[in-house]
């Protein structure tokens, strides 16, 4: 998925996405009777972080990753594209804990790993 358009499809798909998975919480805990005083949040980051990884059937997917002194622990990789950059390619993989969305980034370059974006209850 090289493509300008296939990646702008996908990060659309995955904004679309923690938009009804945050809005799908919110109305099953008002049917339920719990009060709940949040704003759905989205946060451009660009932050360094530290991931582990788990190796499985030919894929190498985030399974942890450590931001601002505490550890997340991924329940859900939900996409997984590519782009390149000239000499990098970046994976972005839209991931997902029981409370967040996450976007994280790994550039083959330098093999760093950043959290790009966030969505989250306010």
């Amino acid at each position: 998925m090289n493509s300008s358009g296939n990646v702008h499809t996908h990060i659309a798909l995955f904004r679309q996405q923690c938009s009804t998975n945050l809005t799908l919480r919110y109305t099953k805990a008002y049917t339920e009777g719990i009060i709940l005083n949040f704003t759905p949040m989205h946060e451009i980051l660009n932050e360094p972080i530290e991931v582990l990884v788990k190796f499985a059937k030919a894929k190498v997917l985030p399974a942890f990753f450590k931001w601002r002194g505490k550890t997340y622990k991924i329940e859900k990789v939900n996409l997984v594209h590519h782009l390149r950059h000239g000499d990098d390619k970046t994976y972005y993989f839209s991931v997902s804990d029981n409370l967040n969305f996450f976007r994280l980034a790994f550039s083959t370059k330098d093999l760093s790993w950043k959290i790009e974006e966030l969505y989250h209850d306010g």
